[in-house]
């Protein structure tokens, strides 16, 4: 049955929870989240949703600290394209 509701990518948690991992050769207890995603291929390939991943995990681990400007992937459109015209 077709859906009105269409998704390029698809992200899924779990719950955080506490887990000991090794850590500066330190055994340590933190908060670890669990995660899963899918995209759809037709749109482009695993380097696309890698840059995805990369971006989100950088907003979970630190979104008090997150910089969307520090990613070249986040720029709209009209401003890579501006960029693009002015070094050429």
């Amino acid at each position: 049955m077709p859906c009105p509701l269409y998704a390029e990518f698809c992200l899924c948690t779990g719950k955080s929870s506490k887990r000991a991992v090794v850590v500066n050769d330190q055994i340590e207890i933190v908060e670890m989240l669990t995660g899963v995603y899918t995209f759809d291929h037709r749109f482009g390939d695993a380097g696309i949703a890698t840059k995805f991943i990369r971006i989100v995990k950088a907003y979970v681990e630190d979104p008090e600290g997150f910089d969307s400007n520090d990613y070249e992937e986040t720029k709209p459109w009209a401003v890579l394209d501006k960029e693009e015209r002015e070094r050429k």
